[in-house]
């Protein structure tokens, strides 16, 4: 599994560490998932909720340069932070040592209502 979160802030990077050591308390899974934070924002923005919206291009734009996977994962959940579910491309791929694998969204999240902070899962190719 791979956990990919946006995050602008040194507050919200906090915010996602605690809660990838809650997983690794918490799932026999934890062993097998890597994490990723990747950068959301060009500005500091906090927990502020009236923050100006950033571009959702930086966020992508940083999950592109995700390269330290050391393994193929069969899972992918994403967190961009503040972006609607209808902002999230239908298909990613992540690279493995140099090997590019195709990920589709989950066709019952996408139509989930999603809060700020939820994850948005999709499903890798082996």
């Amino acid at each position: 599994m791979l956990v990919v979160t946006g995050s602008g802030s040194f507050h919200e990077t906090v915010l996602q560490l605690s809660y990838l050591l809650e997983l690794l308390r918490q799932s026999p899974a934890a062993a097998e998932t890597e994490f990723s934070v990747v950068t959301r924002s060009n500005t500091y923005t906090g927990n502020d909720r009236d923050a100006p919206r950033q571009p959702p291009s930086i966020f992508w734009t940083g999950f592109t340069h995700v390269r330290d996977i050391t393994r193929p994962p069969a899972t992918l959940w994403v967190n961009a932070g503040r972006l609607q579910t209808s902002e999230y491309p239908q298909r990613l791929e992540v690279t493995v040592r140099e090997e590019r694998r195709s990920c589709a969204v989950d066709q019952l999240e996408r139509t989930r209502r999603r809060d700020d902070d939820d994850f948005l899962l999709y499903h890798c190719s082996p």
